[in-house]
C-alpha cells in the first residue's frame, strides 16, 4: 500500500464506485498499477458494502417474515384457543339447558303423577264410601228382613200354639 492510499479515505456508495472506476482508468492510462489496484479495490469495496447492505436488508426482511410467521402462529393458536373456549361454553350452555329442560320435565311428570294419584285416591275413597253406604243399606235391609222373619216366626209360633191348644 502506498502512502497516498493510507492517507486517502475510501469513498463508498455510488460516488465511491465512480471514484474507483476513475482511479482504475487513470491508473491504467498512466501505467500506475498501484492507482489501478486502488481503484479496483475501491470498486470491490463498494460492491461488497452494497452486497452486505443487501444481505442485511434480506436478513431484516427474513427476520420480519419470521416475526410475522411467529405472530401469525400465535394468533392462530389464540384463535383456536378462543374457538375452543367458545365451543366449550356453548357445550356447557347446551348441557345446562338440557338439564333445566329435563328438570322441568321431571317436575311436570311428578305433578301429573301426583294429580293422577290424588284423583285415584279420591275416586277410591268415593267408591269405598259408596260401597260402605250400600253395605249399610244391605245390612239395614237384612236387619229389617230378620225382624220381619222373626215377627213371622213368632206369628207362626203363635198360630201353631193356638192350633195345638185347640186340638188338645
Amino acid at each position: 500500500m502506498s502512502d497516498s492510499e493510507a492517507i486517502q479515505p475510501i469513498a463508498g456508495g455510488a460516488l465511491g464506485k465512480i471514484v474507483g472506476k476513475a482511479k482504475s482508468a487513470v491508473g491504467s492510462l498512466m501505467g500506475s498499477d498501484d492507482l489501478a489496484r486502488e481503484g479496483n479495490l475501491q470498486q470491490a469495496q463498494v460492491d461488497a458494502e452494497r452486497d452486505a447492505a443487501h444481505e442485511r436488508e434480506v436478513a431484516e426482511l427474513r427476520g420480519e417474515e419470521a416475526a410475522l410467521a411467529e405472530r401469525r402462529s400465535e394468533m392462530t393458536a389464540e384463535r383456536d384457543r378462543l374457538r375452543a373456549d367458545v365451543e366449550s361454553a356453548a357445550r356447557q350452555e347446551a348441557i345446562a339447558e338440557t338439564e333445566a329442560r329435563q328438570s322441568r320435565n321431571i317436575e311436570v311428570e311428578a305433578s301429573r303423577e301426583k294429580a293422577t294419584t290424588e284423583h285415584r285416591l279420591e275416586t277410591d275413597e268415593r267408591t269405598a264410601e259408596a260401597i260402605e253406604v250400600a253395605a249399610r243399606r244391605q245390612a239395614a235391609a237384612s236387619a229389617g228382613e230378620v225382624i220381619r222373619l222373626q215377627h213371622a216366626a213368632e206369628q207362626a209360633e203363635l198360630a201353631a200354639n193356638s192350633i195345638d191348644t185347640e186340638t188338645t
